[in-house]
């Protein structure tokens, strides 16, 4: 209950400043945007601080549609006499359908810029359908007051091979070149995160499925913990170096990657080889997709450059 107790300090520390009572206040935790009709639908999930309308760790959930973000803001406030606050807001998800349009995708981001409530920690993801159902998904489940994909990346992700995180001053960061938006989807009803979209500034390029994924971490270096599965033999990854090299020939280069990976046994055997040349196989084939066929330079290995790229990698795997 740490997580709601700081809820609820921010919340009155809030409305003393303001002055506005907190029962005309809807504080939005978790927040989803997908197309519409007419332009945007937004789904927002607020803490119910009362413990009225479904219990404790229950969301209210509530829709709202419009032809542009600013006004889906002003409508939100419109529809029920409370006035959405983001000060509390943990994680927006993307529908598919806005990731993959210039257009809508560009106004989300603006928009979310430029909101002085929102902070720039808030983590970003997108979901491989509506973001609605994933909204509506963790506001079914008991997690304080939908802080579940929040708990997720803070806790849980530190222990899996499945957690990129990006978050609003992140995407930010990298909003003229390439990066990954983690993807989010349901398993029945269960939320579970996997994959992620290849972006390229505000431009949608492609998906990498989990393998791929895996091997994006480790050259972006963000597998710390990550466990790595052999059969019924595992390992857990304490930190990993990338040795990176060009060779040029015209307008073609051979990148050489060499990976070093220093690992924790969490089994008793552990196939070596065979792992070394899964992951040299994955990551050059995750390579080829995103520099060949999605032409993004994910992990800036082009230096700038229209390159056509070959790659040969190296995994060298040290486990105490």
């Amino acid at each position: 209950m740490k997580l709601l107790a700081c809820v609820l300090v921010a919340v009155f520390m809030f409305a003393g400043c303001s002055g506005v009572e907190i029962s005309e206040r809807d504080f939005v935790v978790i927040m989803g945007i997908d197309k519409g009709e007419n332009g945007f639908k937004v789904t927002g999930g607020s803490a119910l601080l009362t413990g009225e309308g479904g219990g404790e760790g229950k969301l209210n959930i509530k829709t709202s549609q419009g032809n542009s973000l600013v006004y889906m803001f002003e409508a939100d406030d419109n529809k029920d006499a409370l006035k959405s606050y983001y000060g509390q807001l943990k994680t927006v998800v993307i529908g598919e359908d806005i990731a993959k349009d210039e257009e809508t995708f560009k106004e989300t981001i603006e928009v979310l810029l430029k909101n002085n409530d929102i902070n720039l920690k808030t983590i970003i993801v997108a979901s491989n359908d509506e973001a609605e159902k994933i909204v509506n998904a963790v506001g079914q489940k008991d997690n304080e007051y939908g802080l579940f994909i929040w708990d997720f990346y803070k806790n849980i992700g530190k222990e899996s091979d499945r957690t990129y995180k990006l978050t609003i001053k992140g995407m930010a960061e990298k909003q003229y070149g390439g990066y990954i938006l983690p993807i989010v989807s349901l398993d029945g009803a269960d939320i579970v995160f996997g994959g992620g979209y290849v972006m390229d500034g505000i431009n949608f390029k492609g998906k990498l499925d989990e393998k791929h994924m895996k091997s994006a971490m480790i050259m972006d270096k963000k597998v710390k913990d990550a466990v790595l599965e052999e059969g019924d033999n595992a390992l857990k990854i304490k930190n990993n170096r990338i040795k990176i090299s060009l060779k040029h020939k015209d307008k073609n280069v051979l990148c050489s990657i060499d990976m070093f990976i220093k690992a924790e046994l969490l089994t008793d055997e552990f196939d070596f080889s065979k792992a070394e040349r899964q992951l040299k196989e994955d990551t050059e084939a995750m390579l080829t997709l995103v520099y060949k066929e999605m032409n993004v330079d994910l992990f800036s290995l082009s230096e700038g450059n229209n390159y056509d790229m070959d790659f040969d990698v190296a995994v060298f795997i040290d486990a105490e």
